[in-house]
Protein backbone atom coordinates (compact mmCIF):
# COMPACT_ATOMS: atom_id res chain seq x y z
CA UNK A 1 0.00 0.00 0.00
CA UNK A 2 1.05 3.06 -1.08
CA UNK A 3 3.03 5.56 1.86
CA UNK A 4 0.45 8.35 1.01
CA UNK A 5 -2.55 5.54 1.71
CA UNK A 6 -1.44 4.76 4.84
CA UNK A 7 -1.13 8.10 6.26
CA UNK A 8 -4.50 8.55 5.28
CA UNK A 9 -5.90 5.85 6.48
CA UNK A 10 -3.49 6.42 9.85
CA UNK A 11 -4.97 9.97 10.10
CA UNK A 12 -8.64 8.49 9.87
CA UNK A 13 -8.03 5.96 12.65
CA UNK A 14 -6.87 8.75 14.77
CA UNK A 15 -10.10 11.04 13.89
CA UNK A 16 -12.19 7.77 14.41
CA UNK A 17 -11.12 6.66 17.87
CA UNK A 18 -11.24 10.87 18.86
CA UNK A 19 -14.54 10.82 17.74
CA UNK A 20 -15.81 8.06 19.79
CA UNK A 21 -14.17 9.28 23.04
CA UNK A 22 -16.38 12.10 22.22
CA UNK A 23 -19.50 9.69 21.95
CA UNK A 24 -21.11 11.82 18.78
CA UNK A 25 -20.84 14.40 16.13
CA UNK A 26 -23.33 16.26 14.00
CA UNK A 27 -23.68 15.78 10.66
CA UNK A 28 -24.58 18.66 8.09
CA UNK A 29 -26.32 18.50 5.10
CA UNK A 30 -26.72 21.93 3.01
CA UNK A 31 -29.24 22.69 0.01
CA UNK A 32 -30.08 25.96 -1.82
CA UNK A 33 -33.35 27.18 -2.80
CA UNK A 34 -33.64 30.07 -5.11
CA UNK A 35 -37.39 31.64 -5.62
CA UNK A 36 -36.62 33.09 -9.37
CA UNK A 37 -39.85 34.12 -10.76
CA UNK A 38 -41.84 31.52 -9.09
CA UNK A 39 -45.06 32.89 -7.25
CA UNK A 40 -44.61 31.11 -3.74
CA UNK A 41 -45.04 33.37 -0.92
CA UNK A 42 -42.41 33.08 2.03
CA UNK A 43 -45.56 31.20 4.25
CA UNK A 44 -45.86 29.02 1.58
CA UNK A 45 -42.05 28.52 1.50
CA UNK A 46 -41.38 27.60 4.85
CA UNK A 47 -44.06 25.05 4.88
CA UNK A 48 -43.54 22.84 1.78
CA UNK A 49 -39.82 24.18 1.80
CA UNK A 50 -37.88 21.22 2.13
CA UNK A 51 -39.32 19.37 -0.50
CA UNK A 52 -38.99 22.29 -3.05
CA UNK A 53 -35.65 22.11 -1.92
CA UNK A 54 -35.27 17.80 -3.10
CA UNK A 55 -36.98 18.47 -5.92
CA UNK A 56 -34.86 21.21 -6.96
CA UNK A 57 -31.62 19.84 -6.43
CA UNK A 58 -32.59 16.35 -8.18
CA UNK A 59 -33.44 18.01 -11.58
CA UNK A 60 -31.59 21.07 -11.67
CA UNK A 61 -27.35 20.24 -11.19
CA UNK A 62 -26.22 23.54 -12.22
CA UNK A 63 -27.92 25.64 -9.83
CA UNK A 64 -28.42 23.84 -6.39
CA UNK A 65 -26.54 20.54 -6.47
CA UNK A 66 -23.45 21.95 -7.26
CA UNK A 67 -23.90 24.53 -4.15
CA UNK A 68 -24.56 21.97 -1.76
CA UNK A 69 -22.19 20.33 0.60
CA UNK A 70 -22.16 17.66 3.12
CA UNK A 71 -19.65 18.85 6.29
CA UNK A 72 -19.30 16.76 9.73
CA UNK A 73 -17.92 18.29 13.09
CA UNK A 74 -16.67 16.85 16.35
CA UNK A 75 -18.97 17.43 19.81
CA UNK A 76 -16.82 20.55 20.56
CA UNK A 77 -17.99 21.81 16.99
CA UNK A 78 -14.31 21.11 15.11
CA UNK A 79 -15.18 20.28 11.20
CA UNK A 80 -13.88 16.89 10.74
CA UNK A 81 -14.37 16.65 7.34
CA UNK A 82 -16.15 18.64 4.47
CA UNK A 83 -17.27 17.62 0.77
CA UNK A 84 -18.93 19.50 -2.24
CA UNK A 85 -22.11 17.25 -3.90
CA UNK A 86 -19.89 18.25 -7.24
CA UNK A 87 -16.73 17.04 -5.68
CA UNK A 88 -14.92 13.74 -6.66
CA UNK A 89 -12.78 15.20 -3.39
CA UNK A 90 -13.48 14.82 0.38
CA UNK A 91 -11.23 17.18 2.69
CA UNK A 92 -10.52 15.77 6.15
CA UNK A 93 -9.03 17.78 9.26
CA UNK A 94 -7.35 16.40 12.52
CA UNK A 95 -7.69 18.24 16.02
CA UNK A 96 -5.22 18.01 18.68
CA UNK A 97 -7.33 20.36 20.81
CA UNK A 98 -10.33 22.34 20.81
CA UNK A 99 -8.56 25.33 18.46
CA UNK A 100 -5.38 23.62 16.93
CA UNK A 101 -5.62 21.70 13.52
CA UNK A 102 -2.85 19.13 13.55
CA UNK A 103 -3.47 17.83 10.01
CA UNK A 104 -5.91 17.80 6.92
CA UNK A 105 -6.00 15.25 4.14
CA UNK A 106 -7.54 15.33 0.64
CA UNK A 107 -8.79 12.44 -0.91
CA UNK A 108 -10.01 11.48 -3.96
CA UNK A 109 -11.71 8.20 -3.41
CA UNK A 110 -9.82 6.69 -1.21
CA UNK A 111 -5.91 7.82 -2.20
CA UNK A 112 -4.67 11.02 -1.13
CA UNK A 113 -4.24 13.56 -3.47
CA UNK A 114 -2.17 16.00 -1.04
CA UNK A 115 -2.36 16.78 2.85
CA UNK A 116 -1.22 19.16 5.22
CA UNK A 117 0.98 19.49 8.46
CA UNK A 118 0.79 21.80 11.08
CA UNK A 119 3.42 22.20 13.83
CA UNK A 120 3.20 24.42 17.14
CA UNK A 121 5.32 25.34 19.70
CA UNK A 122 4.85 25.19 24.11
CA UNK A 123 2.90 28.54 23.77
CA UNK A 124 0.64 27.28 21.02
CA UNK A 125 1.97 29.07 18.54
CA UNK A 126 1.87 27.84 14.91
CA UNK A 127 5.21 27.55 13.43
CA UNK A 128 5.45 25.31 10.49
CA UNK A 129 2.95 24.75 8.01
CA UNK A 130 4.18 21.93 5.04
CA UNK A 131 2.38 20.69 2.00
CA UNK A 132 2.78 17.55 0.71
CA UNK A 133 1.24 16.56 -3.04
CA UNK A 134 0.58 12.49 -3.27
CA UNK A 135 3.33 9.99 -3.29
CA UNK A 136 6.00 12.27 -2.26
CA UNK A 137 8.12 12.47 0.48
CA UNK A 138 9.21 15.99 0.20
CA UNK A 139 7.19 19.32 0.66
CA UNK A 140 5.70 21.04 -1.48
CA UNK A 141 4.84 24.29 0.42
CA UNK A 142 6.06 25.08 3.81
CA UNK A 143 5.98 28.37 5.68
CA UNK A 144 7.78 28.81 8.60
CA UNK A 145 6.27 31.57 11.82
CA UNK A 146 8.70 33.27 14.20
CA UNK A 147 7.92 35.18 17.35
CA UNK A 148 9.46 37.46 19.82
CA UNK A 149 9.68 36.91 23.71
CA UNK A 150 6.09 38.77 23.50
CA UNK A 151 4.66 36.23 21.69
CA UNK A 152 4.15 38.77 18.49
CA UNK A 153 4.61 37.25 14.99
CA UNK A 154 8.02 38.58 13.90
CA UNK A 155 8.67 36.86 10.61
CA UNK A 156 6.96 34.84 7.95
CA UNK A 157 8.97 32.81 5.11
CA UNK A 158 7.22 31.00 2.46
CA UNK A 159 9.39 28.06 0.69
CA UNK A 160 8.29 26.27 -2.54
CA UNK A 161 9.39 22.78 -4.13
CA UNK A 162 13.01 21.59 -3.33
CA UNK A 163 12.84 24.23 -0.68
CA UNK A 164 13.59 27.27 -2.41
CA UNK A 165 12.25 30.45 -1.01
CA UNK A 166 9.26 32.19 -2.22
CA UNK A 167 8.65 35.18 -0.45
CA UNK A 168 9.13 36.48 3.50
CA UNK A 169 7.10 39.01 5.61
CA UNK A 170 8.83 41.02 8.62
CA UNK A 171 7.23 42.64 11.24
CA UNK A 172 8.70 45.28 13.95
CA UNK A 173 6.35 46.48 16.94
CA UNK A 174 6.27 49.98 18.82
CA UNK A 175 6.48 49.51 23.11
CA UNK A 176 2.55 49.22 22.99
CA UNK A 177 3.01 46.02 21.29
CA UNK A 178 0.85 47.67 17.61
CA UNK A 179 2.67 47.31 14.45
CA UNK A 180 5.26 49.68 13.63
CA UNK A 181 6.09 48.54 9.85
CA UNK A 182 5.89 45.47 7.78
CA UNK A 183 8.47 44.57 5.00
CA UNK A 184 7.56 42.08 2.23
CA UNK A 185 10.22 40.43 0.57
CA UNK A 186 10.50 38.38 -3.46
CA UNK A 187 11.97 34.95 -3.53
CA UNK A 188 15.90 36.64 -4.24
CA UNK A 189 14.65 38.01 -0.80
CA UNK A 190 15.27 41.42 -2.15
CA UNK A 191 12.67 43.93 -0.43
CA UNK A 192 9.23 44.28 -2.87
CA UNK A 193 7.20 46.78 -0.41
CA UNK A 194 6.99 48.53 3.13
CA UNK A 195 4.43 49.06 5.47
CA UNK A 196 4.62 52.51 7.96
CA UNK A 197 1.74 52.25 10.36
CA UNK A 198 1.74 55.97 10.83
CA UNK A 199 -0.24 59.02 10.64
CA UNK A 200 1.86 60.59 7.92
CA UNK A 201 -0.28 63.12 5.18
CA UNK A 202 1.00 60.96 2.06
CA UNK A 203 3.38 57.91 1.66
CA UNK A 204 6.38 57.53 -0.78
CA UNK A 205 8.36 55.49 -3.07
CA UNK A 206 11.31 54.37 -0.76
CA UNK A 207 13.74 53.64 -3.89
CA UNK A 208 12.65 52.06 -7.53
CA UNK A 209 11.94 48.47 -6.41
CA UNK A 210 10.34 49.23 -2.74
CA UNK A 211 7.20 50.88 -2.51
CA UNK A 212 6.56 52.89 0.44
CA UNK A 213 3.06 53.14 2.21
CA UNK A 214 1.80 54.63 5.03
CA UNK A 215 -1.44 53.16 7.78
CA UNK A 216 -3.17 55.36 10.28
CA UNK A 217 -4.88 53.17 12.44
CA UNK A 218 -6.89 55.67 15.15
CA UNK A 219 -8.62 54.19 18.28
CA UNK A 220 -11.67 56.02 19.68
CA UNK A 221 -13.39 54.81 22.49
CA UNK A 222 -17.27 56.51 23.47
CA UNK A 223 -18.89 57.28 26.91
CA UNK A 224 -20.83 54.66 26.73
CA UNK A 225 -17.71 52.04 26.07
CA UNK A 226 -18.52 51.50 22.16
CA UNK A 227 -15.87 52.14 20.30
CA UNK A 228 -14.73 52.76 16.78
CA UNK A 229 -11.39 52.55 15.12
CA UNK A 230 -10.72 54.21 11.64
CA UNK A 231 -7.66 52.68 9.28
CA UNK A 232 -6.63 54.71 6.88
CA UNK A 233 -3.86 53.68 4.19
CA UNK A 234 -1.83 56.71 2.56
CA UNK A 235 -0.30 56.09 -1.22
CA UNK A 236 1.02 58.94 -3.04
CA UNK A 237 -1.38 61.39 -1.20
CA UNK A 238 -4.41 59.40 -2.06
CA UNK A 239 -6.20 58.08 1.61
CA UNK A 240 -8.06 55.26 1.58
CA UNK A 241 -9.91 54.95 4.91
CA UNK A 242 -12.02 52.00 6.71
CA UNK A 243 -13.83 52.93 9.97
CA UNK A 244 -14.89 49.90 12.20
CA UNK A 245 -17.78 50.73 14.89
CA UNK A 246 -18.04 48.27 17.63
CA UNK A 247 -20.70 47.90 20.53
CA UNK A 248 -20.17 48.16 24.10
CA UNK A 249 -19.66 43.72 23.63
CA UNK A 250 -17.16 44.37 20.88
CA UNK A 251 -19.23 43.25 18.45
CA UNK A 252 -18.48 44.94 15.02
CA UNK A 253 -22.35 46.72 14.04
CA UNK A 254 -20.56 48.96 11.42
CA UNK A 255 -18.16 48.53 8.50
CA UNK A 256 -17.41 51.82 6.01
CA UNK A 257 -15.55 52.07 3.08
CA UNK A 258 -14.59 55.50 1.48
CA UNK A 259 -12.94 56.27 -1.77
CA UNK A 260 -9.93 58.46 -2.24
CA UNK A 261 -11.46 61.75 -2.64
CA UNK A 262 -13.77 61.08 0.48
CA UNK A 263 -16.98 59.38 -0.64
CA UNK A 264 -18.28 56.54 0.93
CA UNK A 265 -18.08 53.29 -1.12
CA UNK A 266 -20.84 50.99 0.79
CA UNK A 267 -21.48 49.78 4.37
CA UNK A 268 -22.42 47.30 5.72
CA UNK A 269 -24.49 46.52 9.26
CA UNK A 270 -24.44 44.00 11.53
CA UNK A 271 -27.18 42.27 14.52
CA UNK A 272 -26.44 39.80 16.82
CA UNK A 273 -28.06 37.22 19.01
CA UNK A 274 -28.23 36.68 22.45
CA UNK A 275 -25.22 34.00 22.11
CA UNK A 276 -23.33 36.47 20.32
CA UNK A 277 -24.05 34.81 16.31
CA UNK A 278 -24.74 36.98 13.76
CA UNK A 279 -28.16 37.36 13.38
CA UNK A 280 -28.45 39.48 10.18
CA UNK A 281 -26.06 41.51 7.59
CA UNK A 282 -26.94 44.44 5.67
CA UNK A 283 -25.36 45.72 2.76
CA UNK A 284 -25.76 49.28 1.60
CA UNK A 285 -24.58 51.43 -1.23
CA UNK A 286 -22.53 54.83 -1.80
CA UNK A 287 -25.70 56.48 -1.65
CA UNK A 288 -26.60 54.85 1.36
CA UNK A 289 -29.58 52.82 -0.31
CA UNK A 290 -29.95 49.05 1.28
CA UNK A 291 -28.85 46.69 -1.58
CA UNK A 292 -29.87 43.57 0.06
CA UNK A 293 -30.20 41.91 3.79
CA UNK A 294 -29.17 38.26 5.09
CA UNK A 295 -30.63 36.81 8.17
CA UNK A 296 -28.94 34.04 10.04
CA UNK A 297 -30.74 31.08 12.48
CA UNK A 298 -28.88 29.30 15.16
CA UNK A 299 -30.16 26.10 16.65
CA UNK A 300 -29.62 25.36 20.73
CA UNK A 301 -26.27 24.08 19.88
CA UNK A 302 -24.99 27.12 17.99
CA UNK A 303 -25.11 25.67 14.44
CA UNK A 304 -26.60 27.87 11.53
CA UNK A 305 -29.90 26.32 10.49
CA UNK A 306 -31.69 29.25 8.35
CA UNK A 307 -29.65 31.21 5.95
CA UNK A 308 -32.46 33.94 3.86
CA UNK A 309 -31.41 36.52 1.25
CA UNK A 310 -34.12 39.52 1.03
CA UNK A 311 -34.42 42.35 -1.71
CA UNK A 312 -34.87 46.34 -0.83
CA UNK A 313 -38.46 45.44 -0.90
CA UNK A 314 -37.50 42.67 2.01
CA UNK A 315 -38.94 39.79 -0.54
CA UNK A 316 -37.07 36.74 0.11
CA UNK A 317 -34.58 36.01 -3.28
CA UNK A 318 -32.20 33.32 -1.94
CA UNK A 319 -32.35 30.51 0.72
CA UNK A 320 -30.02 28.44 2.17
CA UNK A 321 -30.98 25.44 4.55
CA UNK A 322 -28.25 23.39 6.98
CA UNK A 323 -30.13 20.27 8.85
CA UNK A 324 -27.92 18.19 11.47
CA UNK A 325 -28.21 14.60 12.37
CA UNK A 326 -26.12 12.92 15.77
CA UNK A 327 -24.54 9.55 15.20
CA UNK A 328 -21.81 7.63 16.63
CA UNK A 329 -18.42 7.68 14.07
CA UNK A 330 -18.58 5.06 11.61
CA UNK A 331 -22.65 4.85 12.11
CA UNK A 332 -24.13 7.11 10.13
CA UNK A 333 -27.84 7.28 9.41
CA UNK A 334 -29.62 4.58 7.85
CA UNK A 335 -29.43 4.95 4.15
CA UNK A 336 -25.99 5.72 4.62
CA UNK A 337 -24.81 9.83 4.31
CA UNK A 338 -27.85 11.34 2.88
CA UNK A 339 -27.20 13.33 -0.23
CA UNK A 340 -28.52 16.89 -0.48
Amino acid sequence: MPIMKNLSLLLLITIASQAFSQSIFPYEKVTYFEKGNRKNTHQLYKEVGVKEEQVLVKKSKNKAEKLSWERTYSANGNNLSYKRSSSKYTHIYNWHNDSQMSASITLKGNDTSWYSVFKYNNENKLIEYKSFEKKKSASTWRTVYEYNEKGLKTKETVYGKKDKLISKIEYDYFEDDQKKETRTYDKKGKIKRVYNYTCEPKGKLADSKSEQLNYCVIKTKNEDGSFYEIIETHVDGKVNRQIYTYAVDSNMVKYEVFKPNGQLRYTTKYTYNLQGKTSSYQYYSSKGKLKYTEKYTFNEKGLMVNEDRFNPKNELVFSTRYSYSYFLYGRPPAGGFART
